[in-house]
């Protein structure tokens, strides 16, 4: 948190955007989340990252999303619109 800060500040960062993604390996394959439970996972995390972020820059725009694939496209989700699997999208 402490090299973020640095970031954000001796950059000026106004935006911030958190991007999580469908099948990530490291959720998977480093953390161990069965692959039934990791989009609530990752939704918890984004969160968590959200709040972080709001503490070291108080005025900057934070938005997060998940990426996944659609067919052959890349659709990206807000936060309040991720879909745990099985649920309707």
């Amino acid at each position: 948190m402490e090299f973020l800060k640095f970031l954000i500040n001796v950059h000026q960062i106004t935006r911030v955007v958190l991007i999580a993604h469908q099948n990530c390996a490291f959720y998977l394959d480093y953390l161990k989340v069965h692959s039934i439970d990791i989009i609530e996972r990752q939704r918890g995390d984004l969160q968590r990252a959200v709040h972080h972020v709001q503490k070291l820059a108080p005025n900057a725009v934070i938005e997060s999303y998940f990426a996944r694939l659609d067919h052959d496209q890349i659709s990206f989700q807000t936060l309040d619109h991720m879909k745990s699997k099985g649920s309707a999208e």
